[in-house]
């Protein structure tokens, strides 16, 4: 589940017997995730919370509204003229080859993309 959210997508396929991993480039909807996995104890063996940015490897810079009205995204030209000062922040890179190496994957059954334009670039 690649832009995560605060978990609601990997909920559902969870709870009807996926195994997801879900990844998350903003730390505070990444924490919501984790807050969904304590109040459903029975699901937590069943997701893998991912705080990371999805496209390439090292560290990636990525834009956020303070106001939380605008999706966090890595391109800057979102937000221009629409937030005056968004939150900058940096988060580890990920691509599928170093998911797939780091959890041992050996195929992927089903991938779901939300993450604000960067579907482009993957």
């Amino acid at each position: 589940d690649i832009g995560a959210d605060t978990g609601n997508t990997a909920l559902y396929f969870a709870s009807k017997g996926a195994k997801v991993y879900a990844v998350e480039i903003d730390e505070d909807r990444y924490k919501i995730i984790q807050e969904h996995l304590e109040i459903n104890p029975e699901l937590k063996e069943k997701i893998i919370p991912i705080n990371a940015a999805f496209g390439k490897e090292g560290e990636v810079t990525f834009y956020s509204d303070p106001h939380d009205f605008m999706d966090p995204t890595i391109f800057e030209e979102r937000y221009k003229n629409h937030i005056d000062k968004p939150i900058i922040r940096k988060v580890k890179g990920c691509t599928i080859q170093s998911l797939m190496n780091e959890f041992n994957l050996t195929s992927i059954d089903y991938l779901k993309m939300d993450c604000k334009g960067a579907e482009f670039t993957l």
